[in-house]
């Protein structure tokens, strides 16, 4: 029979009550870290793009309602944190960087879209929100009584410029390290673009925590699939009949999309991908209740398409074309199947291994007592003294392979992050002197964000770049492995501060891009911690049988993998104050007459010049010094957490160790009146397998 949240919390209250009248402080206590567990389980599901993908109306299709701002220009400048629960009160919290959070439970959605904003487009009082924390029930998303809660996240708009832009990266990818189930969006109308750009470096990490993390997933969703049916009626280009060509053209260009996007995915090592193609918006207007006339008008218009191809079976086409019913009913399936009945299993084990633990104790505290007095004694003091001496012995030789264990994984976890290091920063040099260097050179002569998105094709390609720019100096194919100084002419004086300060934000920019894929090793750091934990369980396991040969192998040891922070902060970063050399070059006249009758031979000269080992000087200095200030903290953080780890086990030791040590002074008392002792404990079996039958 399939396991649900209600048994469990009825299984767990029931034992609660038998320690109420038998008391047993330690196992009451574990009872109740297992029902606070059971009562917090929470599944993350993050919402993510490389380009703007119409998110926030994706999310309010689940919602049922317009609730999330949603505009053509990325919008959303922070995270927002969707809690979704049955009957849940409808309300947000919005966490400032300077002030207290405010609560809101009125004109939600007016009240969102302020907030939602970038500071330069709201009034004073909605500026600097760190982050946004929405309660809202969502339409069919696990919204059963007893479902655990359900936390979507809404990341940052991935088209913002500025100062915005690096702020809503780090976002982006720390909310794709953290969640279970990734929703990677695209636009059907921006495929192509979609796939080419990822500025913000999101297939790596995915593509990372796909082959190392086993409980993450992701799925791909195709979204405004309703542009595919528009260019398959473009093909019609009669009305005589339209239904049967319409039927004959039906999913043809979507299909061509998902096959684009399948083949991304595979490029990115992910096999067989999951993926969703829907309209949100569509789902969404086929959700609220109160339309406005526009709303009601658009959704007739596009609704009757399917009326006249697919007559009375229309309304089910509708559905499944828009598809957000099927990606719901899928995301509801895994977290029954691959997540919730797992969770359940495990919290029902716990709870079997207390109830296998007192039932022994009290078999063992039978036994003694209907063991003549004299034997039983001999017994209980061969018991003491195994306590007192071969015990120690024993927790010694734990505690040993404790150590080792904790050596061992802080020497690869050193290891691993010496080698990430190595690999995303320190190897990284030529190349990020290389692409200041062609920025450079492609800022003289185009706009700041060409000249960024060419400096930063991925990989570096100068044949695809001059290909992109043919207008480009001839010389830029030789840029690579130069080390003499480049030189470019500019218009006037006041122009080199400028171009200065666009090539200092560019590398400070490259150096935030090499750091987001290094932060990718909380996954690699996440896996060590659970194969620790897993080695430490088993060592845990084979000790206590030395104490007792009769154990479940449920350790009653809840694995919390922690919170992995890794700062590395580059607003510390110091640049050198000049990084290019300006030459100024009067303009030069033949001499002698009027000047009308002079001749100009040379024009004036606005010279920049720059050199490309200074650059690639000013990137060691700086990647050696990151190096060096965040390693050793780093490290030992990672120590830390492993000396914690080594810590609860031994401290789960001894408390196992105290529970025998009490368990036979409690036999050496009951031994002084055993006939009542004998009938009293029977008794206390009698109730406690009561329990566990009523829990059948």
């Amino acid at each position: 029979m399939k396991l649900t949240k209600q048994q469990l919390t009825i299984k767990l209250e029931r034992f609660l009550d038998y320690y109420k009248n038998y008391p047993n402080e330690n196992r009451k206590n574990e009872l109740l870290k297992i029902k606070n567990s059971l009562e917090n389980q929470v599944y993350k599901i993050g919402v993510i793009a490389n380009m703007s993908a119409g998110k926030s109306t994706f999310v309010n299709s689940f919602l049922g309602e317009n609730i999330l701002p949603s505009f053509n220009q990325a919008t959303t400048d922070c995270a927002v944190f969707i809690y979704s629960k049955p009957n849940i009160e409808k309300k947000a919290i919005i966490y400032f960087e300077d002030k207290q959070p405010l609560t809101i439970k009125e004109n939600l959605e007016y009240e969102l879209k302020q907030y939602s904003r970038k500071d330069e487009d709201c009034e004073e009082k909605y500026r600097n929100v760190e982050k946004i924390e929405l309660f809202y029930p969502f339409k069919n998303i696990q919204n059963s009584n007893e479902d655990f809660e359900v936390i979507f996240i809404d990341t940052p708009g991935p088209n913002s410029t500025g100062e915005y832009k690096q702020k809503h990266k780090d976002q982006t990818r720390a909310v794709l390290n953290e969640v279970d189930l990734a929703l990677f969006l695209f636009d059907y109308d921006q495929l192509d673009a979609n796939l080419q750009s990822d500025e913000q470096g999101l297939w790596k990490s995915i593509e990372k925590r796909v082959k190392k993390d086993k409980n993450f997933d992701i799925y791909f969703v195709l979204n405004k699939i309703d542009g595919g049916l528009k260019d398959n009626l473009r093909e019609i280009y009669s009305r005589d009949n339209y239904e049967e060509e319409a039927k004959k053209l039906w999913f043809n260009a979507e299909n061509k999309a998902i096959y684009k996007l399948s083949q991304a995915a595979k490029n990115h090592n992910i096999e067989n991908p999951k993926i969703y193609p829907i309209s949100a918006k569509y789902g969404l207007l086929d959700r609220i209740e109160n339309k406005t006339f526009d709303e009601e008008d658009e959704f007739d218009i596009f609704l009757r398409i399917f009326k006249r191809i697919f007559k009375e079976n229309y309304k089910n086409e509708f559905k499944k074309y828009v598809g957000i019913e099927t990606l719901e009913n899928d995301i509801n399936e895994y977290i029954d199947k691959e997540i919730k009945d797992k969770i359940l299993q495990k919290i029902d084990y716990q709870i079997e291994s207390i109830y296998f633990d007192e039932t022994k104790e009290l078999k063992t505290k039978i036994a003694i007592l209907e063991t003549p007095q004299k034997e039983a004694l001999e017994k209980i003091k061969k018991t003491e003294n195994f306590l007192n001496k071969e015990s120690k012995q024993i927790k010694k030789k734990f505690e040993d392979e404790l150590s080792n264990l904790v050596s061992k994984y802080s020497d690869e976890i050193k290891i691993k992050v010496n080698g990430t290091i190595y690999e995303e920063l320190e190897a990284k040099i030529p190349e990020a002197t290389e692409r200041t260097l062609i920025f450079f050179e492609v800022r003289a002569r185009n706009a700041l964000q060409d000249a960024i998105h060419l400096a930063k094709t991925k990989p570096l390609d100068i044949k695809f770049i001059k290909k992109k720019k043919d207008f480009i100096s001839n010389f830029i194919g030789d840029i690579v492995g130069r080390t003499d100084t480049i030189s470019i002419n500019v218009n006037s004086k006041n122009e080199v501060k400028e171009y200065e300060k666009e090539i200092t934000d560019f590398m400070i920019s490259l150096l935030e891009d090499y750091k987001n894929n290094y932060l990718d090793i909380k996954t690699d750091i996440k896996n060590i911690y659970q194969n620790i934990s897993f080695e430490m369980q088993s060592f845990y396991l084979n000790y206590k049988k030395l104490l007792s040969d009769e154990l479940d192998e449920n350790l009653n040891i809840k694995l919390v993998i922690p919170e992995i922070n890794i700062d590395i902060n580059l607003n510390q970063i110091s640049m050198p104050k000049s990084i290019i050399d300006y030459n100024h070059k009067k303009a030069v006249w033949s001499g002698g007459g009027s000047f009308s009758s002079r001749q100009k031979i040379s024009d004036e000269e606005h010279i920049i010049t720059i050199s490309p080992k200074l650059i690639k000087d000013i990137f060691t200095k700086i990647i050696y010094s990151i190096k060096k200030k965040t390693l050793t903290k780093e490290l030992q953080g990672y120590k830390k957490i492993l000396d914690d780890y080594k810590n609860e086990y031994l401290q789960k030791f001894e408390e196992f160790e105290k529970q025998k040590q009490n368990e036979v002074l409690e036999l050496k008392k009951s031994l002084s009146d055993v006939l009542k002792n004998l009938e009293i404990t029977n008794k206390q079996l009698l109730v406690l397998e009561g329990v566990k039958n009523d829990n059948k």
